[in-house]
């Protein structure tokens, strides 16, 4: 596991629903989503893809040993599901940086979703092996599902 510092431990999201119509469940998907990215996501989802955004939770992401060095806390803290992190970074040779993204999924599809995002990624990114992918086992610790509008920056007819 490769840590990228000593601060990425935890980290806010928020889980929530997705789903095209509202009334039919088997047509429902779980996602996390950043706490800082959460209002845009939710508008893409929203006007781009026409989803709707319902059941929205407060989180704390944190990393497997962190975890395991505090349980007993944080299984009296709420709802404990398995979330693993994945992390990818993207050298831009043109313009000498590093992309680093981050998204989080249920640990049953961590394999997925890393397969959905290596798609993502242009070939000539890949032939020059100018990335690299991260899994980072954790847990996502629910906080909260009364989520306060300031919170998300959005209005609960927005959501």
């Amino acid at each position: 596991m490769t840590r990228f510092s000593q601060f990425s431990t935890s980290h806010k999201v928020i889980k929530c629903t997705i789903s095209k119509n509202s009334s039919d469940e088997s047509d429902e998907n779980v996602r996390f989503v950043e706490l800082e990215q959460f209002k845009p996501w939710c508008y893409i989802m929203k006007t781009k893809h026409d989803f709707h955004v319902h059941d929205v939770t407060l989180c704390l992401w944190i990393d497997k040993n962190e975890y395991d060095m505090r349980r007993e806390i944080y299984d009296r803290s709420g709802l404990v599901e398995p979330v693993n992190r994945i992390s990818m970074m993207l050298f831009d040779k043109e313009n000498d940086f590093v992309h680093t993204v981050h998204r989080y999924t249920h640990k049953e599809y961590t394999e997925q979703l890393e397969e959905i995002l290596l798609s993502h990624i242009s070939p000539d990114i890949i032939r020059a092996d100018n990335y690299e992918t991260c899994i980072t086992e954790g847990y996502c610790v629910a906080k909260s599902t009364n989520v306060k509008e300031i919170l998300t920056g959005l209005s609960r007819g927005n959501i």
